[in-house]
Protein backbone atom coordinates (compact mmCIF):
# COMPACT_ATOMS: atom_id res chain seq x y z
CA UNK A 1 0.00 0.00 0.00
CA UNK A 2 2.82 2.40 0.84
CA UNK A 3 4.28 1.82 -2.63
CA UNK A 4 0.97 2.64 -4.28
CA UNK A 5 0.62 5.81 -2.19
CA UNK A 6 4.15 6.94 -3.11
CA UNK A 7 3.51 6.21 -6.80
CA UNK A 8 0.24 8.19 -6.85
CA UNK A 9 1.70 11.16 -4.96
CA UNK A 10 4.77 11.15 -7.19
CA UNK A 11 2.77 11.32 -10.41
CA UNK A 12 3.08 14.83 -11.91
CA UNK A 13 -0.21 14.61 -13.82
CA UNK A 14 -2.16 13.61 -10.72
CA UNK A 15 -0.40 16.29 -8.66
CA UNK A 16 -1.38 18.94 -11.23
CA UNK A 17 -4.99 17.77 -10.97
CA UNK A 18 -4.84 18.03 -7.17
CA UNK A 19 -5.20 14.25 -6.62
CA UNK A 20 -3.42 12.84 -3.57
CA UNK A 21 -3.35 9.51 -1.76
CA UNK A 22 -2.92 8.69 1.90
CA UNK A 23 -3.17 5.71 4.21
CA UNK A 24 -6.40 4.91 6.02
CA UNK A 25 -6.11 4.69 9.79
CA UNK A 26 -7.08 1.23 11.02
CA UNK A 27 -6.98 -0.39 7.58
CA UNK A 28 -3.53 -1.24 6.29
CA UNK A 29 -4.93 -2.43 2.92
CA UNK A 30 -6.90 0.72 2.07
CA UNK A 31 -5.92 3.91 0.25
CA UNK A 32 -7.83 7.19 0.62
CA UNK A 33 -7.89 9.25 -2.61
CA UNK A 34 -8.62 13.01 -2.47
CA UNK A 35 -9.08 15.69 -5.11
CA UNK A 36 -8.54 19.20 -3.74
CA UNK A 37 -10.88 21.04 -6.16
CA UNK A 38 -13.81 18.73 -5.36
CA UNK A 39 -14.47 17.72 -8.99
CA UNK A 40 -15.09 14.21 -10.30
CA UNK A 41 -12.52 11.51 -9.50
CA UNK A 42 -12.63 8.60 -11.96
CA UNK A 43 -10.90 5.22 -11.68
CA UNK A 44 -10.75 3.41 -15.02
CA UNK A 45 -8.96 0.47 -16.61
CA UNK A 46 -8.60 -1.49 -13.37
CA UNK A 47 -6.67 -4.75 -13.66
CA UNK A 48 -4.96 -7.12 -11.24
CA UNK A 49 -2.43 -9.83 -12.07
CA UNK A 50 -3.78 -12.11 -9.33
CA UNK A 51 -7.42 -11.29 -10.10
CA UNK A 52 -7.74 -9.44 -6.77
CA UNK A 53 -10.99 -7.55 -6.20
CA UNK A 54 -10.89 -3.88 -5.02
CA UNK A 55 -13.76 -1.98 -3.42
CA UNK A 56 -14.31 1.56 -4.79
CA UNK A 57 -16.13 3.33 -1.97
CA UNK A 58 -16.94 7.04 -2.57
CA UNK A 59 -17.61 9.40 0.31
CA UNK A 60 -21.10 10.04 1.60
CA UNK A 61 -23.47 11.12 -1.25
CA UNK A 62 -20.56 11.16 -3.70
CA UNK A 63 -21.28 8.07 -5.75
CA UNK A 64 -22.08 4.35 -5.75
CA UNK A 65 -19.93 1.68 -4.14
CA UNK A 66 -18.48 -0.69 -6.74
CA UNK A 67 -16.31 -3.78 -6.58
CA UNK A 68 -13.61 -3.46 -9.24
CA UNK A 69 -12.53 -6.79 -10.67
CA UNK A 70 -10.73 -7.82 -13.83
CA UNK A 71 -12.63 -11.15 -13.63
CA UNK A 72 -16.09 -9.62 -14.03
CA UNK A 73 -15.07 -6.74 -16.32
CA UNK A 74 -16.14 -4.12 -13.72
CA UNK A 75 -13.04 -1.98 -14.13
CA UNK A 76 -14.27 1.57 -13.49
CA UNK A 77 -15.42 3.57 -10.50
CA UNK A 78 -16.55 7.18 -10.16
CA UNK A 79 -16.68 9.75 -7.37
CA UNK A 80 -18.79 12.89 -8.01
CA UNK A 81 -18.57 16.17 -6.14
CA UNK A 82 -22.27 16.10 -5.11
CA UNK A 83 -21.87 19.41 -3.27
CA UNK A 84 -19.32 17.96 -0.89
CA UNK A 85 -16.22 19.44 -2.49
CA UNK A 86 -13.18 20.16 -0.39
CA UNK A 87 -13.09 23.89 0.20
CA UNK A 88 -10.49 26.04 -1.53
CA UNK A 89 -8.60 28.21 0.94
CA UNK A 90 -5.99 30.96 0.87
CA UNK A 91 -4.63 33.65 3.15
CA UNK A 92 -3.52 37.21 2.46
CA UNK A 93 -1.12 38.64 5.03
CA UNK A 94 0.34 42.16 5.12
CA UNK A 95 3.91 43.20 5.90
CA UNK A 96 2.85 46.43 7.61
CA UNK A 97 -0.07 48.78 8.12
CA UNK A 98 -1.23 50.16 4.80
CA UNK A 99 -4.26 51.01 2.69
CA UNK A 100 -4.89 48.24 0.17
CA UNK A 101 -7.26 47.49 -2.69
CA UNK A 102 -7.63 44.38 -4.84
CA UNK A 103 -10.06 42.18 -6.75
CA UNK A 104 -11.25 38.67 -5.91
CA UNK A 105 -12.86 36.27 -8.38
CA UNK A 106 -14.46 32.86 -7.91
CA UNK A 107 -14.34 32.25 -11.66
CA UNK A 108 -17.81 33.68 -12.21
CA UNK A 109 -18.17 36.75 -10.01
CA UNK A 110 -15.46 39.41 -9.64
CA UNK A 111 -15.56 41.49 -6.46
CA UNK A 112 -13.71 44.78 -5.95
CA UNK A 113 -12.33 45.56 -2.50
CA UNK A 114 -11.81 49.32 -2.30
CA UNK A 115 -8.89 51.04 -0.54
CA UNK A 116 -9.19 50.20 3.15
CA UNK A 117 -6.79 50.61 6.07
CA UNK A 118 -5.66 47.12 7.07
CA UNK A 119 -5.48 48.06 10.76
CA UNK A 120 -8.44 50.46 11.08
CA UNK A 121 -11.45 49.54 13.17
CA UNK A 122 -9.78 48.58 16.41
CA UNK A 123 -8.20 45.25 17.33
CA UNK A 124 -10.73 43.27 15.27
CA UNK A 125 -10.05 44.98 11.92
CA UNK A 126 -13.77 45.83 11.71
CA UNK A 127 -13.42 48.31 8.82
CA UNK A 128 -11.62 45.81 6.60
CA UNK A 129 -14.10 43.08 7.52
CA UNK A 130 -17.05 45.33 6.64
CA UNK A 131 -15.50 46.21 3.26
CA UNK A 132 -14.88 42.52 2.49
CA UNK A 133 -18.44 41.57 3.45
CA UNK A 134 -19.84 44.29 1.20
CA UNK A 135 -17.60 43.48 -1.77
CA UNK A 136 -18.16 39.69 -1.69
CA UNK A 137 -21.97 39.78 -1.81
CA UNK A 138 -23.03 37.27 -4.48
CA UNK A 139 -19.62 35.58 -4.59
CA UNK A 140 -18.81 32.01 -3.52
CA UNK A 141 -15.79 33.41 -1.67
CA UNK A 142 -16.03 34.34 1.99
CA UNK A 143 -13.39 36.27 3.93
CA UNK A 144 -12.53 36.74 7.57
CA UNK A 145 -10.03 39.20 9.06
CA UNK A 146 -7.55 37.51 11.40
CA UNK A 147 -5.74 39.73 13.93
CA UNK A 148 -2.72 38.22 15.68
CA UNK A 149 -0.58 40.54 17.79
CA UNK A 150 0.41 43.41 15.51
CA UNK A 151 -0.21 41.38 12.35
CA UNK A 152 -3.35 41.39 10.22
CA UNK A 153 -4.28 38.80 7.60
CA UNK A 154 -7.34 37.77 5.62
CA UNK A 155 -8.54 34.16 5.51
CA UNK A 156 -10.25 33.37 2.18
CA UNK A 157 -12.52 30.36 1.60
CA UNK A 158 -14.47 29.02 -1.38
CA UNK A 159 -16.69 26.28 0.05
CA UNK A 160 -17.58 24.98 -3.43
CA UNK A 161 -13.95 24.10 -4.15
CA UNK A 162 -13.84 26.72 -6.93
CA UNK A 163 -11.25 29.38 -7.68
CA UNK A 164 -9.89 32.10 -5.48
CA UNK A 165 -8.19 34.50 -7.88
CA UNK A 166 -6.66 37.68 -6.47
CA UNK A 167 -5.66 40.40 -8.95
CA UNK A 168 -4.94 44.13 -9.32
CA UNK A 169 -3.43 44.39 -5.84
CA UNK A 170 -2.66 48.04 -4.96
CA UNK A 171 -1.33 49.89 -1.93
CA UNK A 172 -1.06 53.57 -1.04
CA UNK A 173 2.15 52.98 0.92
CA UNK A 174 5.25 50.85 0.51
CA UNK A 175 3.91 47.69 2.14
CA UNK A 176 3.65 44.27 0.53
CA UNK A 177 1.36 41.30 1.01
CA UNK A 178 1.79 37.53 0.78
CA UNK A 179 -0.90 35.46 -0.99
CA UNK A 180 -0.68 31.87 0.33
CA UNK A 181 -3.04 29.26 -1.21
CA UNK A 182 -4.01 26.16 0.77
CA UNK A 183 -2.02 22.92 0.62
CA UNK A 184 -1.70 21.63 -2.97
CA UNK A 185 -3.81 24.56 -4.19
CA UNK A 186 -1.08 26.81 -5.59
CA UNK A 187 2.16 28.59 -4.81
CA UNK A 188 2.65 31.55 -2.49
CA UNK A 189 3.45 34.90 -4.14
CA UNK A 190 4.50 38.26 -2.75
CA UNK A 191 2.28 41.10 -3.99
CA UNK A 192 3.78 44.54 -4.49
CA UNK A 193 2.15 47.05 -6.83
CA UNK A 194 5.38 49.09 -7.09
CA UNK A 195 7.28 46.51 -9.14
CA UNK A 196 5.16 43.43 -9.67
CA UNK A 197 1.84 42.13 -10.85
CA UNK A 198 -0.34 40.58 -8.22
CA UNK A 199 -0.68 37.21 -9.93
CA UNK A 200 2.85 36.47 -11.08
CA UNK A 201 4.97 38.05 -8.38
CA UNK A 202 7.63 38.99 -10.94
CA UNK A 203 9.17 42.34 -11.77
CA UNK A 204 9.36 43.78 -15.30
CA UNK A 205 13.08 43.06 -15.47
CA UNK A 206 12.45 39.40 -14.62
CA UNK A 207 10.08 38.52 -17.47
CA UNK A 208 11.02 35.98 -20.11
CA UNK A 209 9.80 35.02 -23.59
CA UNK A 210 11.57 31.66 -23.65
CA UNK A 211 8.33 29.62 -23.65
CA UNK A 212 4.71 30.15 -24.60
CA UNK A 213 3.59 30.24 -20.96
CA UNK A 214 6.38 32.66 -20.07
CA UNK A 215 5.35 34.93 -22.96
CA UNK A 216 1.73 34.93 -21.82
CA UNK A 217 2.86 35.71 -18.28
CA UNK A 218 5.12 38.50 -19.60
CA UNK A 219 2.20 40.08 -21.47
CA UNK A 220 0.13 39.94 -18.30
CA UNK A 221 2.93 41.63 -16.34
CA UNK A 222 3.31 44.37 -18.96
CA UNK A 223 -0.48 44.90 -19.05
CA UNK A 224 -0.57 45.28 -15.28
CA UNK A 225 2.39 47.67 -15.39
CA UNK A 226 0.65 49.79 -18.06
CA UNK A 227 -2.52 49.75 -15.98
CA UNK A 228 -0.53 50.94 -12.99
CA UNK A 229 0.91 53.78 -15.09
CA UNK A 230 -2.56 54.71 -16.35
CA UNK A 231 -3.89 54.75 -12.79
CA UNK A 232 -1.00 56.98 -11.74
CA UNK A 233 -1.61 59.33 -14.70
CA UNK A 234 -5.28 59.54 -13.80
CA UNK A 235 -4.38 60.36 -10.20
CA UNK A 236 -1.86 63.02 -11.29
CA UNK A 237 -4.40 64.42 -13.76
CA UNK A 238 -6.92 64.83 -10.97
CA UNK A 239 -4.30 66.64 -8.87
CA UNK A 240 -3.44 68.90 -11.84
CA UNK A 241 -7.11 69.77 -12.32
CA UNK A 242 -7.43 70.68 -8.65
CA UNK A 243 -4.28 72.86 -8.87
CA UNK A 244 -5.62 74.61 -12.01
CA UNK A 245 -8.90 75.30 -10.24
CA UNK A 246 -7.06 76.68 -7.20
CA UNK A 247 -4.86 78.90 -9.39
CA UNK A 248 -7.92 80.24 -11.23
CA UNK A 249 -9.68 80.91 -7.94
CA UNK A 250 -6.65 82.75 -6.52
CA UNK A 251 -6.45 84.83 -9.73
CA UNK A 252 -10.08 85.88 -9.31
CA UNK A 253 -9.41 86.82 -5.69
CA UNK A 254 -6.44 89.01 -6.72
CA UNK A 255 -8.51 90.71 -9.46
CA UNK A 256 -11.41 91.40 -7.11
CA UNK A 257 -9.03 92.75 -4.45
CA UNK A 258 -7.38 95.13 -6.91
CA UNK A 259 -10.77 96.37 -8.14
CA UNK A 260 -11.90 96.96 -4.56
CA UNK A 261 -8.70 98.86 -3.77
CA UNK A 262 -9.18 101.03 -6.85
CA UNK A 263 -12.75 101.86 -5.85
CA UNK A 264 -11.61 102.73 -2.32
CA UNK A 265 -8.86 105.02 -3.63
CA UNK A 266 -11.33 106.72 -6.03
CA UNK A 267 -13.69 107.32 -3.13
CA UNK A 268 -10.90 108.97 -1.06
CA UNK A 269 -9.98 111.27 -3.98
CA UNK A 270 -13.58 112.48 -4.24
CA UNK A 271 -13.73 113.18 -0.50
CA UNK A 272 -10.52 115.25 -0.61
CA UNK A 273 -11.81 117.25 -3.58
CA UNK A 274 -15.04 118.01 -1.72
CA UNK A 275 -13.10 119.15 1.34
CA UNK A 276 -10.93 121.47 -0.79
CA UNK A 277 -13.98 123.03 -2.46
CA UNK A 278 -15.66 123.59 0.91
CA UNK A 279 -12.52 125.29 2.24
CA UNK A 280 -12.31 127.58 -0.78
CA UNK A 281 -15.98 128.58 -0.45
CA UNK A 282 -15.55 129.39 3.25
CA UNK A 283 -12.46 131.51 2.48
CA UNK A 284 -14.23 133.47 -0.25
CA UNK A 285 -17.26 134.02 2.00
CA UNK A 286 -15.09 135.31 4.82
CA UNK A 287 -13.28 137.72 2.48
CA UNK A 288 -16.57 139.07 1.17
CA UNK A 289 -17.88 139.65 4.68
CA UNK A 290 -14.72 141.58 5.69
CA UNK A 291 -14.92 143.72 2.58
CA UNK A 292 -18.56 144.56 3.33
CA UNK A 293 -17.71 145.45 6.95
CA UNK A 294 -14.99 147.87 5.80
CA UNK A 295 -17.36 149.50 3.35
CA UNK A 296 -19.91 150.15 6.14
CA UNK A 297 -17.30 152.05 8.23
CA UNK A 298 -16.46 154.34 5.33
CA UNK A 299 -20.15 155.26 4.88
CA UNK A 300 -20.48 156.31 8.54
CA UNK A 301 -17.36 158.50 8.35
CA UNK A 302 -18.68 160.23 5.22
CA UNK A 303 -21.92 161.16 7.01
CA UNK A 304 -20.04 162.61 9.97
CA UNK A 305 -17.78 164.75 7.77
CA UNK A 306 -20.69 166.18 5.84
Amino acid sequence: VATYIATINGNATLAAAGVTAEAVTGNSWAILLKRADGTSLDITGFSATNHTDVLSSPGSQQGVVKTLSSKTAVTAGNVAAAGLAEATTASLSFSSRDEVAFRLSDGTTTSTVRFTDTHAGGTTGANLQAELNSALVGSDITAAVVVSGNGVSISLTNATGGKIDLSEFQTKGSGTATFQPGTLQGNAVILNDDTTTAMSGKAINEISFATQNASIEALDIVDKALQSINDMRAELGAVTNRLDHTISNLGNIVMNTEASQSRIEDADFAAETSALTRSQILTQAATAMLAQANASKQSVLSLLQG
